[in-house]
């Protein structure tokens, strides 16, 4: 089965990310990728930042039939 990429990225302007907040946000992606039958391979994470802004970028690999395209609600930013 072929291998696709779903990114999500949260950023942060006071220097700091809320973990808990983003595991959430992250799992929600997680779980509407598996409602459509992804399989999961990998999360991986890429940090940047200058002065005082911190971006996140989740880099998440999963098997299925085709590219998935999920709905992000409000607050939650994935493409």
């Amino acid at each position: 089965m072929p291998v696709f990429v779903q990114l999500f990225s949260s950023f942060s302007t006071s220097g700091r990310f809320d973990a808990a907040e983003d595991t959430e946000s992250v799992n929600k992606v997680l779980e509407k990728l598996q409602d459509k039958g992804a399989k999961i391979l990998d999360v991986k994470l890429s940090i940047g930042s200058q002065e005082h802004i911190v971006s996140l970028v989740y880099i998440i690999m999963y098997q299925a039939r085709g590219p998935l395209k999920i709905q992000i609600k409000s607050g939650e930013n994935a493409s």
